[in-house]
C-alpha cells in the first residue's frame, strides 16, 4: 500500500466541536483520466468523490456529532480501470477517538435540609446538556410525600386538604415537568478558532416547593427524553434519549425534612364561601370555619390538642364578635332591639374524626346600631396547654359589613308603579263613594299597590300593555323568552338553557340581559323641572302660577305649563283643569290628546322652618310660600321658585316680581322662603329603569360604568344575592 493519511489536528478530538481533516496522498495507481476516493467515516456516513489527475492529495473535512472510537476508511481506484488486474485499488485505515468536552448532568441546589410545615423552599435545578437541538425539559417531583397534589383537589375543599405544590415565578403550577431556557456552553479554547458550533447548552430552572404535611420527603429532578430528535449522522449510534448515553447523570435527587409545627393561633374565615356568596346580610346565616395556625401563619390542619400529649375526642371553641373594638359573647343582649348581639347555630367543636378544622355559622338580628359598622369574629380555645402551662389560642376574621335584607337595591321599571286602587279612586268623582274606604280597600287588595315589587294583578297587566312593545319587539329590551321567539322568527339558532325560573330571578335575568345605556337612559337637566306627580283629569283641581306637565300621547313629549288666574278680582286661584287656557292646545280634546301631570316638589311643611332673607344663600333655589297661609302649606297650595341672586350683597328680587304674574310685592313681606331640597329633578328619555319611582331604591343614575352594574360583589350580583338569600332563609 503506498497511499497515507494524515488527519489534523490529530487524531483524537471533541464531538460537535473538533473539525478533522483528512489528506490522502501518495496515490500509486496509474490512471489517464483521473481517481475516484470513498470516505468511510466510521459512524454510518460515507461520500465517494471524483478526482482529476493534476494533483497526488485528496482532502476532506468532517466533524462528529457524538463521542466514540471511530476508524475511518480511505479507497482509491481508477476512474478508466487501467490495471485493475495488478493494483486497481489502494485503502487506508486510521482510528479516531472523539470524546465529550462537556457531559450531561443535573445538580439541585437551594432549600434547607430542614424546613417547618407548609414554609416555601427555593430550589434550582442546573442543567447541562449534549443534545443541543432538542427542547429541554425537566420533571420535578416530590417521592414520598404525604400530601395530595394541589391540582388533585376539587377547589371547594382545598383549604382543608394537606396538599404541596410546586410554583414557578410565584405561580402554582399543574405541571411537573418544565421548560428550560438554555443558552450555548463555551468552546474549548484549543477548538474555538476552528468552529462555531454549539457543542453543549446549559440552563437552570427555580422552583418553589410547599408541603403541608410533615414527614421525610425526596426531591427529584429527571431530564425527560420524550423530545429528543436523532441527528442526521446517527445511524449507527442512534441515540432517541440519554438514557443509553454512557455516563450521563439523568437524575438528581435532595432529601429534605418536614418538621411539625406548635399551634399558636386559631385561623377565622369569617365566610368560607366568600368566592361564590359573598355578601352577607342581617338575620341570614354567616358560615365560620375556625382551624388552626403555626408560627409563621402556615395552615395546620390537624387535631388542637395532638402535640400536647392528651387528645381528648372534642375541643370546644368559644365565639364571640368584636364591633368597635367591643367584644359581645352570644349570651349579651342587644339594648337596641332587645335581642342577643348573635346567635351560635351550632357548637364549634374540633374532632378527632374532622382534625385540623371545624365549621359552624351565626346569625346577627338586624339593628340600627350595626349598620355601616366593621364586624369581626373572634374564636378561641381556652384550655389549650403546651407541656404544663395552659393559656388561650385565639384568632379573629377578617371586618365585614352586614346588610338589611329587606332594605337592599331595588328597580322599577318605567311603568311598573301603577296603583290599581289609587287609580279607581280618581275615577269615581261622587263624594260618598270617595270616602268609602271599605271600596277603595278591597280594590287594592284585588288589583294591588303600586309597589312592583309585589305579585298583583292591576300593575303586573298594566305593565304588560304599556311596555308591550318594549317587551315584545326590540331587541335590545325584550324580555328573553321574548327574544328567543324574534330569534326563531329569524332562522337565528337560540339555546334556552333553562328558562323555568322563579319570578323574582327571571324578572332579574330579563332586566340585565338589556344594554346598560337603555337600562340608564339619557338625562335631561332643565332648571325648575320638578318630578311628575298625580296623573290628573278634566275634574281634577289646578292652582293658578304652579307647573304642570303635559305629555303628548302620540309623540310622548313632555310640554311644561304654567297657568295664569283666570280672574284677577276674584282671589280664588284654584279651578277645575278642563278651565285651562293654554295657547295653541284645544282645551276641549285636551285629556284625549294630552296626559296632565302634577309637577312633584319636596319642600318642607312646617312654616318654622322658613329661611329669613339675610341667610340666602348664593346660586340655591328657594320656594315662595305666601304668608296669607298660616298653618303651613302643602303641595295643593301655590308657591314660586327663586334662585337667590344677590346684587353688591344684598338680595335682589325685583325680576321675580316682573318673571311671575301675580307675585306680591313687596316679595319679602309677602312670602316665606323655604330651601329645596331637590330644586333640579330630572327628566330622564329612552330609559327602561324608573328613577324617579320611589321602588328604586338606593340604585342612582349616578351608577354608570360597567364595573358598576356587572363587576364582582356589585349591582347585578347584589340583587340576584339578595333574592336568592331570601327565598332560601325565608320562613
Amino acid at each position: 500500500m503506498s497511499i497515507s493519511l494524515d488527519v489534523t489536528p490529530g487524531t483524537s478530538g471533541y464531538a460537535k466541536g473538533t473539525k478533522f481533516v483528512f489528506v490522502v496522498s501518495g496515490v500509486s495507481i496509474v490512471s489517464e483520466t483521473g481517481y475516484k476516493i470513498r470516505w468511510d467515516f466510521g459512524n454510518g456516513l460515507s461520500y465517494t468523490d471524483s478526482y482529476n489527475i493534476t494533483t497526488n492529495q485528496y482532502t476532506i473535512e468532517h466533524i462528529y456529532e457524538y463521542a466514540g472510537n471511530y476508524d475511518v476508511n480511505v479507497s482509491v481506484w481508477a476512474t478508466d480501470k487501467l490495471d485493475s488486474e495488478t493494483n486497481s485499488e489502494e485503502t487506508i485505515t486510521q482510528s479516531i477517538i472523539v470524546t465529550e468536552f462537556y457531559s450531561n448532568k443535573i445538580l439541585i441546589d437551594g432549600g434547607d435540609d430542614t424546613t417547618p410545615i407548609a414554609i416555601p423552599q427555593t430550589y434550582t435545578v442546573s442543567i447541562t446538556s449534549i443534545d443541543v437541538d432538542s427542547p429541554l425539559y425537566v420533571g420535578f417531583y416530590p417521592n414520598n410525600s404525604n400530601s395530595v397534589p394541589f391540582y388533585a383537589i376539587p377547589p371547594k375543599w382545598s383549604f382543608i386538604t394537606k396538599k404541596w405544590s410546586l410554583s414557578q415565578n410565584g405561580v402554582e403550577s399543574k405541571d411537573e415537568v418544565f421548560l428550560i431556557d438554555t443558552a450555548p456552553c463555551a468552546l474549548p479554547t484549543n477548538i474555538a478558532q476552528n468552529t462555531t458550533n454549539v457543542i453543549a447548552v446549559s440552563g437552570k430552572l427555580i422552583l418553589n416547593y410547599v408541603d403541608d404535611s410533615p414527614g421525610n420527603v425526596t426531591l427529584q429532578a429527571q431530564i425527560s427524553s420524550s423530545n429528543f430528535s436523532s441527528k442526521t449522522d446517527s445511524f449507527i449510534f442512534d441515540y432517541p434519549s440519554f438514557s443509553n448515553s454512557v455516563g450521563s447523570s439523568m437524575v438528581a435527587t435532595k432529601e429534605l425534612t418536614i418538621q411539625d409545627a406548635n399551634i399558636t393561633t386559631l385561623k377565622v374565615s369569617e365566610n368560607y364561601l366568600n368566592e361564590i356568596y359573598p355578601f352577607k346580610w342581617f338575620d341570614v346565616p354567616i358560615p365560620v370555619m375556625v382551624t388552626i395556625n403555626g408560627p409563621s401563619g402556615q395552615k395546620l390542619l390537624k387535631h388542637p390538642k395532638g402535640a400536647a400529649g392528651s387528645t381528648p375526642e372534642t375541643v370546644n371553641v368559644v365565639l364571640s364578635i368584636v364591633i368597635d373594638g367591643v367584644e359581645y359573647s352570644s349570651t349579651t343582649v342587644n339594648n337596641d332591639n332587645n335581642k342577643k348581639w348573635f346567635y351560635i347555630n351550632e357548637t364549634a367543636t374540633f374532632k378527632q374524626s374532622e382534625v385540623g378544622y371545624c365549621f359552624t355559622s351565626i346569625t346577627i338580628p338586624y339593628t340600627q346600631l350595626l349598620e355601616d359598622k366593621q364586624i369581626t369574629i373572634k374564636a378561641s380555645i381556652t384550655d389549650y396547654s403546651v407541656g404544663n402551662t395552659a393559656r388561650t389560642i385565639a384568632g379573629t376574621s377578617q371586618t365585614f359589613e352586614l346588610n338589611d335584607l329587606n332594605n337592599s337595591y331595588q328597580i322599577a321599571k318605567v311603568n311598573q308603579n301603577f296603583d290599581y286602587g289609587n287609580y279607581f279612586k280618581q275615577l269615581l268623582k261622587p263624594k260618598h263613594l270617595q270616602q268609602n274606604d271599605a271600596l277603595f280597600q278591597f280594590l287594592s287588595a284585588v288589583g294591588g299597590d303600586s309597589n312592583p315589587h309585589n305579585e298583583n294583578l292591576g300593575n303586573t297587566i298594566y305593565e304588560k300593555i304599556a311596555n308591550f312593545t318594549a317587551n315584545h319587539s326590540d331587541p335590545e329590551t325584550a324580555n328573553i323568552d321574548k327574544l328567543i321567539s324574534l330569534a326563531n322568527q329569524v332562522d337565528v339558532k337560540a339555546e334556552t338553557y333553562a328558562v323555568d325560573f322563579p319570578r323574582e330571578v327571571k324578572n332579574l335575568i330579563d332586566l340585565f340581559s338589556i344594554p346598560r345605556h337603555r337600562l340608564r337612559g339619557i338625562k335631561e337637566e332643565y332648571s325648575n323641572v320638578f318630578q311628575l306627580g298625580d296623573l290628573l283629569d278634566e275634574n281634577s283641581v289646578v292652582i293658578a302660577n304652579q307647573k304642570y306637565y303635559l305629555k303628548d300621547r302620540t309623540s310622548l313629549k313632555y310640554y311644561e305649563i304654567q297657568p295664569n288666574i283666570l280672574d284677577r278680582n276674584n282671589p280664588k286661584r284654584h279651578y277645575k283643569a278642563s278651565l285651562l287656557n293654554l295657547p295653541g292646545i284645544d282645551t276641549t280634546t285636551l285629556f284625549e290628546k294630552y296626559y296632565l301631570y302634577r309637577a312633584k316638589i319636596i319642600i318642607p311643611v312646617d312654616s318654622a322652618t322658613a329661611t329669613p332673607v339675610n341667610d340666602l344663600k348664593e346660586g340655591l333655589f328657594y320656594a315662595l310660600v305666601p304668608k296669607t297661609y298660616q298653618e303651613g302649606f302643602s303641595y295643593e297650595q301655590p308657591f314660586h321658585v327663586i334662585q337667590a341672586v344677590f346684587n353688591a350683597g344684598v338680595f335682589d328680587v325685583t325680576e321675580y316680581t316682573s318673571t311671575y304674574a301675580g307675585l306680591n310685592s313687596p316679595v319679602t313681606q309677602n312670602y316665606w322662603f323655604y330651601e329645596l331640597s331637590n330644586p333640579l329633578d330630572k327628566f330622564y328619555k329612552n330609559n327602561i329603569v324608573d328613577w324617579n319611582s320611589p321602588y328604586t331604591k338606593t340604585v342612582t343614575y349616578n351608577l354608570s360604568s360597567y364595573n358598576d352594574w356587572y363587576g364582582d360583589n356589585k349591582l347585578a350580583e347584589i340583587m340576584f344575592n339578595n333574592v336568592l338569600t331570601k327565598h332560601l332563609f325565608e320562613e
